[in-house]
């Protein structure tokens, strides 16, 4: 009797039901795992151009006053947001909505709240200029990263000139925020035909969820 109560006990258990195969699951396509985020063609990905974009991402000093960077609002510690209701720019200026996720924006048809950017090209070069998010200017953004021997040397590796220009700029940021997608959460995992207990296996963490460091010299 106490050996049939163990049996029906352990059945009872999460996780103790018969493990399913390995292999991808039958799912609705909506359903099914993410695919790897499309880029455009005039912007493939590279590792050099990622690497350059995650330098710009954290770099302060393309802000006007030099004190905030894309990761400010956007910080992957807090989800790839804010946290706030509504987001405070430069020196302190209340901004009018809250600050959207990068998390798997690269996915997104449109960006921005109001969907008035159609790229993340396009969504790089919007907070940079804005007076009240980080109050730069494109003409000054570039002039700085040409001063600087380090950023200068990552743009050709990034683009194979030593160029640097504002569509550079974004075209590089864009490349690292379309490897801020979550292609490995439990549901991947369990979709792609993982059992549910491996699936729900905390992974590695990825290489963007470390504090960036930008070029100094």
């Amino acid at each position: 009797m106490r050996l049939f109560v163990l049996l029906f006990l352990t059945a009872l258990l999460p996780g103790a039901a018969a493990p399913v195969p390995q292999g991808k699951r039958d799912l609705p396509a909506f359903l099914g795992p993410l695919p790897k985020p499309p880029e455009p063609k005039d912007n493939p990905t590279t590792p050099a151009k990622v690497e350059l974009g995650r330098m710009l991402y954290y770099e302060p000093r393309i802000s006007g006053n030099g004190t905030i960077s894309c990761s400010t609002c956007h910080n992957p510690a807090l989800g790839w947001a804010d946290g706030l209701a509504k987001g405070i720019g430069i020196n302190g200026a209340k901004l009018g909505r809250s600050s959207p996720t990068v998390a798997n924006a690269a996915y997104y048809e449109v960006q921005f709240w109001d969907g008035r950017a159609p790229t993340l090209e396009d969504q790089a070069k919007g907070p940079v200029e804005n007076p009240s998010e980080m109050g730069g200017h494109r003409e000054k953004v570039v002039a700085l990263l040409k001063s600087l021997p380090g950023y200068v040397h990552k743009f050709e590796e990034a683009f194979g000139s030593p160029e640097v220009t504002f569509d550079k700029f974004a075209m590089a940021i864009a490349a690292f925020e379309r490897t801020v997608v979550d292609l490995d959460s439990p549901f991947d995992r369990w979709a792609r035909g993982r059992p549910r207990t491996e699936a729900h296996s905390r992974p590695r963490s990825p290489p963007w969820a470390t504090t960036g460091r930008a070029s100094r010299r």
